[in-house]
Formats: structure tokens, sequence, C-alpha cells
């Protein structure tokens, strides 16, 4: 596949609405972390495949074709291919509408719920050179998502947040011309079982040098890292509440009755109900463990029993 150097002119920013919206009539997203791996690699091999110069440019950007399934509301971008396309003279991007339509038709034959529900791109901010790949994807799609996966984002090491963002487009009219803009919306990261034991496979693959190192140092570090993360994002909720108390915010609802629900997910540890029923359990599992022992000596007894009575019996013959 000829892949073309794409890069995004500074002049050519436009306005782009970065309010996350979880109205009641949005999309509930959810990305596999296939789409995510898949993107990350296109990008690392665009970056091998060409000069250090470019792989090193921050508009340099590559773009694809989100594939998944849409029910209703409810949506799942499962996996992604890339695109071909040409960049005209005038930095004008030409997708391959025949590749595309080519693609479309091999992924239905395989998988028939599958349908093209958007666009990807990797860079840090959004141009109008966007705006013209998105409304050609909508002749295939007449609402697609748009993914951007900001590889500029340098790990450290704390956890960050995950460097990617999603879009959809808006009509607005703004001085009486209507203008389409990209409008930030949210979705949730969801891997099945197949994929969590891959992921966790690939995670616990690191090479390392050191021989004292205890294998058991790997899963401590991710167990640290996700206290970390839980204890910084329990903090923006009390921060929150409290600035609520403080009427520095607007009361959100909604967002009120997801923090309760979070609370009520914590265990009562301290109620005397929770004592007495983990007492209970603790009683039942010693009472099995005693049976399961009682059990197993017995049949030893019995065995025991049957070739001393034997030997018995063998001994008085021979007499």
């Amino acid at each position: 596949m000829q892949t073309h150097v794409m890069q995004r002119s500074s002049t050519e920013q436009y306005d782009v609405q970065h309010e996350i919206r979880t109205s009641r009539g949005s999309r509930n997203i959810h990305i596999h972390p296939l789409v995510t791996f898949n993107v990350a690699d296109h990008y690392t091999r665009f970056c091998r495949q060409h000069s250090p110069a470019v792989a090193a440019s921050k508009t340099t950007h590559v773009i694809g074709a989100l594939f998944g399934i849409q029910k209703g509301l409810e949506v799942s971008i499962l996996d992604s291919f890339e695109l071909k396309y040409e960049v005209s003279d005038r930095k004008e991007v030409q997708i391959d509408k025949d590749f595309l339509s080519g693609r479309l038709n091999q992924f239905s034959q395989v998988f028939p719920d599958y349908e093209l529900l958007g666009w990807y791109s990797t860079g840090p901010n959004e141009f109008e050179m966007d705006i013209t790949i998105h409304k050609t994807m909508m002749e295939f799609n007449e609402s697609p998502l748009f993914l951007v996966m900001d590889p500029s984002m340098q790990s450290g090491n704390e956890k960050k947040k995950l460097p990617v963002y999603l879009y959809e487009s808006e009509l607005h009219v703004m001085n009486g011309v209507p203008k389409m803009l990209f409008v930030q919306i949210a979705f949730k990261i969801e891997t099945s079982e197949t994929e969590g034991i891959a992921i966790d496979h690939i995670s616990k693959v690191t090479p390392t040098s050191d021989s004292n190192r205890s294998s058991v140092h790997p899963h401590l570090g991710n167990v640290r890292d996700a206290i970390m993360m839980l204890s910084r994002q329990i903090g923006i909720l009390v921060q929150y509440l409290d600035d609520i108390q403080s009427n520095d915010v607007t009361i959100d609802h909604g967002l009120l009755h997801q923090i309760s629900t979070i609370c009520n997910q914590l265990p009562a540890m301290g109620s005397n109900s929770f004592e007495l029923a983990s007492i209970k359990d603790h009683v039942d599992a010693k009472c099995v463990a005693y049976l399961a022992a009682l059990t197993k000596g017995a049949q030893s007894t019995n065995t025991v029993t049957e070739r001393f009575s034997s030997i018995s019996s063998r001994d008085t013959k021979g007499c």
C-alpha cells in the first residue's frame, strides 16, 4: 500500500468544541483495545518507513477507517483498517473510495453485523483538512465518528490518561453561514475476556536484564499505579463535592447520582451484619475443611483395616 506524507498546516486550524457531552440523547460508545493497538501500530510503521524529520514532525498523521457494531444508541468500535488516499498539490486529501468500498464488502462477508462507524487520525489538534475527510466519510455513514490519537504525549513514571479523543460532527450556523464543527464526546474502553488475556500477556512480557529482580515486582508496580490513579480520581470527586458545598459550581444531579452509586459499591466493612456474615462464612469454610479431613482419615483407616484383615487371614491359613 502506498502511503503519502500528509501534514497539517498551522494556518488551517479551526475552532473545536471540547465540552464532553453526557446528555441522555448521546450515543453510548465503547472502544475496544484492538482499535487503539491498530492506530498506534499504523503510526509507528509510518514513522519507521519515512525519514526521521518526517517522523518527528508533530503535524504528520495517518488515517484509517473504524469498524464495529451499532444497535440504537449502543456503539461498539471493534476493529479498524488503513485507508488509501492521495494528497494533492493544494494539500487536499482524496480518499480512495473504490478501495474503501472493497474493504467494506470484504468485512461484511466475514462480519455481517459490522458496519463503517467512522475514521481515525493521529495528531495533537484538529484542522480544516479533517473536515474535508469527514465529509467524504459521510458518504458511507450519515453520522461518522472521528477518533484522534495524540502520539506526542510522553509517558512518564505515572500513568496518564489515554491519548485518545472521540468526536462527532454538528452543523452550526455562524454569522448566517452553516459550518460543520467537531464536538468531543465521551466514550468507554471495553475489553472482552479474550482481549483482556492478550493485553495482560503483553503487559507482562517485558524484557529485563536484572536477574535478581523478582517476578512479583511488575505486579506490585501495577497495583501501586492503580491505587495512585484511584486516589487521584477520588480526590477530584471530593474536590467537586467541596466546591458544591461552597457554591463555587452548579449542582449536577446526574453526576451526584453517579457519585452516590460509586460510594454504594464500597463494602460496609464496619457494619455488624457484615461481621456476622463474614464469621459465618469463615465457620462454614472451616467445617467443610474438617469434614473433608475426617472423610480422608476414615478412608485411610478403612484401607489399613482391609490390608490387616487380608494379612491376618493368610497367616491363619498358613498355620
